[in-house]
């Protein structure tokens, strides 16, 4: 079997489970907290998902094969769906000090160097696991929707950056990966999260 073929089983699979758990009325928090630990198919899970909640406000329907009804209300009633999660994008490290810096880098098993780039935003969300998300969101009793919010959101300028040569500049992300290469991590950390990361 091929790895296409592979791949299109796990999506069946995992937008079954969607599926059921939509119907069981999962909330958003649930909805990306399931994204979040199938990353590889966090675009179809919300595609899938948006399609569902914009059924919800349709008047189509399997009596109705000539399609004389039309789609009604899809775009408020997805605005209602996702916007709590837009609106909770509050820092959830703003009460952190350095003990609790230490403590949830341990946890999380990443270094205080990752975790601090995570609290300015300058790691690219898309790129970070979905399972250090969940962790992260445990650590900060938070929900795993309102920390993937936060970090998706605009890089925080260090007081360097204000007084570069060239003059104020404005932070850009990097990926996960990179950040974890560049990392106090050793190896054997390093490849827990990459696998084939060389030595």
């Amino acid at each position: 079997m091929t790895k296409k073929l592979q791949s299109a089983e796990v999506l069946d699979d995992v937008l079954a489970t969607l599926h059921e758990m939509l119907e069981d009325d999962a909330t958003r928090e649930d909805v990306l907290r399931f994204a979040a630990l199938n990353p590889a198919f966090r675009g179809d899970i919300l595609a899938f998902v948006a399609e569902w909640v914009a059924s919800e406000g349709s008047d189509l329907g399997d009596e109705d094969p000539t399609g004389e009804r039309t789609a009604r209300n899809h775009h408020s009633i997805l605005e209602r769906f996702w916007a709590p999660v837009q609106s909770q994008a509050s820092d959830p490290f703003d009460a952190m000090d350095s003990d609790d810096i230490d403590r949830i880098a341990a946890n999380c098993r990443i270094d205080t160097g990752i975790l601090r780039k995570l609290c300015r935003c300058l790691i690219d969300v898309g790129t970070i696991p979905g399972q250090l998300l969940v962790w992260l969101a445990d650590e900060l009793r938070s929900s795993p929707s309102a920390l993937h919010a936060f970090l998706d959101g605009v890089p925080a300028a260090a007081g360097a950056d204000y007084f570069a040569p060239q003059g104020r500049t404005a932070p850009g992300k990097v990926s996960f990966e990179a950040a974890v290469k560049s990392s106090t991590l050793d190896l054997s950390q390093k490849r827990f999260w990459f696998p084939d990361m060389a030595a």
